[in-house]
């Protein structure tokens, strides 16, 4: 394995994790003394746990790509192992191919010990006002943030935020309108990108785990004061 991977493997680990990647491999060049850290591009296999939802980890893909691109300085190749059809393509990669790192199935390594009290963010702290006013203006009833913003490698400069979102009236035209100017809005107001998922999208067990392993309410409408 090439020393830029080497120098760098336990960064990529905490990407891996970070974004859920199972089992990341290098393979080609980088496996090789043929690597030339001034022109090559480096090529990952990447596996995610069984019934993943590609809908909803499209975005963590290319966010992931986009990390390691930016944590190595060279161009980066995902190949996601189930996608791998071509006999001679799958010849040439298991001949070269490294393993990184392997998780275990069942959750992201991302959660404080279970019972420890997590203290929100500041960045989210001191937007509470203004997230409870676009929750009751995009019907949400319940928003609950996740992922490394309720754990201790939330970066305030370079993370981005990831929320679980529960909206009301799903079924009635506009709700695609809604769901896109509260994500919009929260950009917006944190500056920053921001990943919104809904309740009801989580459907694989393994996923709920991995979300509710940190997530931490933000906004609920059942708190809201009465109304006279």
């Amino acid at each position: 394995m090439h020393r830029l991977i080497a120098d760098n493997l336990e960064a990529i680990r905490v990407v891996a994790r970070e974004f859920g990647v199972i089992r990341p491999e290098g393979f080609g060049s980088v496996t090789t003394e043929a690597f030339d850290p001034q022109q090559s591009d480096i090529d990952f296999l990447v596996q995610y746990p069984p019934g993943y939802d590609f809908g909803l980890w499209l975005g963590r893909y290319f966010a992931s790509k986009e990390r390691l691109e930016s944590l190595l300085g060279r161009p980066v190749d995902l190949v996601m192992t189930g996608a791998m059809r071509n006999p001679r393509f799958i010849k040439a990669a298991n001949e070269s191919r490294r393993l990184l790192y392997a998780a275990s199935y069942g959750r992201l390594d991302v959660a404080p010990p279970r019972g420890k009290a997590r203290t929100m963010i500041p960045l989210v702290a001191r937007h509470l006002g203004e997230i409870a006013a676009l929750c009751r203006r995009d019907g949400v009833r319940r928003l609950d943030l996740f992922g490394s913003a309720t754990g201790d490698r939330f970066d305030e400069v370079t993370s981005d935020l990831d929320f679980v979102a529960d909206f009301a009236d799903t079924d009635v035209p506009g709700y695609a309108d809604r769901y896109l100017a509260f994500a919009e809005a929260l950009e917006e107001l944190f500056g920053r990108p921001v990943d919104v998922v809904t309740e009801r999208s989580i459907r694989t067990p393994w996923w709920r785990e991995a979300i509710d392993a940190t997530r931490q309410p933000v906004y609920d409408e059942r708190d809201e004061p009465a109304v006279a």
